[in-house]
């Protein structure tokens, strides 16, 4: 479980952007230091980040360690509202930027000098300055809420390596601090571990949070009036739990925040950021939970065109769940709610062996679950319940993996009926 607690931050003062505020994060050498991870990601990151929140600014040095040996061109993108961050290593052989499409980003494209040995490369980064956030995250005096979608660190798009990190964080007051894996207080400040590889950094500092705990879970109310529908989620969060255990397989205990937002959920495993549940129902904040619940299980990259593998399995064994708990009518209402959603639209393919980019909203969360719908009538229930605990068992995270692994449990007529499905 993400370890939380109150803690007050000290008075600290960040000598520049540039610098690398906590001195015990790497040595001289830049390597991590021994007690840092308990794997070996192809990323990691070492760095400082002074959080200003009532000025909704931020500024963070970086120093990525890249254990991939092969990775020779590497790009990072990082909020443009930061303006060009100051890129330096030894292991640059050259290196250019530039804003991308929608000039919410801006990409850093890196040549590494080819890997000789086995210490691993590094880039450093430094900025500062304010930063422009989506609805889902936030930096402001009452709460900070920071995930890979802000763009706040360095990030390498495609998520072809998964990351671990330590990192320094200088927030000044009292703050209820939520994280993937743990925080400790320093005399400085805190300090931030992530030791198991994941595709994020994310992490939250709260105001006088409502705390509910339960077993398993704890619940942060941050909302402006807290405590509507607690109980409900509560009781979601026990009934999809027991379901899901039945169903794949162990989840980790969890931190559940409980935000104004209208909409946008999201799970980083340990810890799970829900928009304002006041006006949902109970088999709607049923569906919710488990979807964000059955992230515990995703492996492929969100960054690009396997991403359906990770929200369409997410959304279709939530749509299990609600039959499981709400019976078949309510299963058949989301079907045909999907269907209708996909009515007049221009969806792309799920996939196709060509696809390059993040899978699209309504073909992962739409077109995806109809497409597993399908494949479960195909199978059969206790065969493509098999099929999912297979994957997940193994992290199979490619779409050519996964039809390979179809076709290995069920053949290859509904390999091939599957894969039309994902290319049409």
């Amino acid at each position: 479980m993400a370890k939380m607690g109150r803690h007050r931050a000290k008075t600290y003062l960040v000598s520049g952007a540039l610098a690398l505020l906590m001195s015990g994060l790497v040595t001289t050498q830049g390597h991590a230091s021994p007690d840092t991870k308990t794997d070996i990601a192809a990323l990691d990151y070492i760095g400082s980040v002074e959080l200003r929140p009532e000025r909704g600014e931020l500024s963070a040095g970086w120093t990525i360690l890249i254990h991939d040996a092969s990775l020779d061109k590497i790009r990072f993108s990082l909020s443009s509202s930061f303006g060009t961050a100051a890129v330096k290593g030894p292991d640059i052989l050259q290196m250019t930027s530039q804003l991308a499409p929608d000039e919410l980003r801006r990409i850093y494209h890196i040549t590494l000098r080819p890997s000789e040995t086995d210490v691993p490369r590094m880039v450093r980064f430094a900025y500062g300055g304010p930063l422009q956030l989506p609805p889902i995250n936030r930096l402001d005096a009452r709460k900070v809420e920071l995930t890979v979608d802000g763009g706040w660190y360095p990030y390498e798009p495609d998520m072809m390596g998964r990351l671990t990190a330590q990192v320094g964080v200088q927030i000044l007051g009292d703050w209820t601090a939520l994280v993937t894996e743990t925080v400790e207080a320093l005399g400085s400040g805190y300090r931030i571990r992530q030791t198991k590889p994941a595709f994020d950094i994310a992490m939250s500092w709260l105001r006088d949070p409502v705390i509910t705990k339960m077993d398993r879970y704890t619940i942060y109310d941050q909302r402006t009036e807290p405590g509507t529908k607690i109980p409900e989620l509560k009781a979601s969060l026990k009934d999809c739990r027991a379901t899901f255990e039945t169903m794949i397989g162990p989840l980790p205990d969890a931190a559940v925040m409980v935000t104004d937002r209208a909409y946008e959920a999201y799970s980083r495993g340990t810890l799970i950021s829900l928009m304002d549940i006041e006006n949902e129902t109970d088999e709607s904040l049923f569906k919710i939970v488990c979807h964000e619940l059955s992230h515990h299980w995703s492996t492929a990259s969100p960054g690009g065109p396997d991403d359906w593998i990770n929200e369409g399995l997410a959304e279709y064994m939530a749509l299990m769940a609600v039959r499981d708990r709400f019976g078949e009518t309510a299963y058949q209402a989301y079907l045909t709610e999907f269907e209708t959603a996909l009515l007049g639209e221009d969806v792309p393919p799920i996939w196709t062996e060509q696809s390059v980019e993040r899978t699209p909203y309504l073909a992962s969360y739409r077109a995806a679950p109809l497409a597993l719908a399908e494949l479960e009538i195909l199978m059969g229930q206790a065969e493509f319940l098999a099929f999912l605990q297979s994957i997940f068992s193994d992290g199979v995270g490619t779409t050519p993996a996964l039809l390979d692994r179809l076709e290995q449990m069920a053949g290859s007529e509904i390999r091939k009926a599957f894969q039309e499905q994902l290319t049409i």
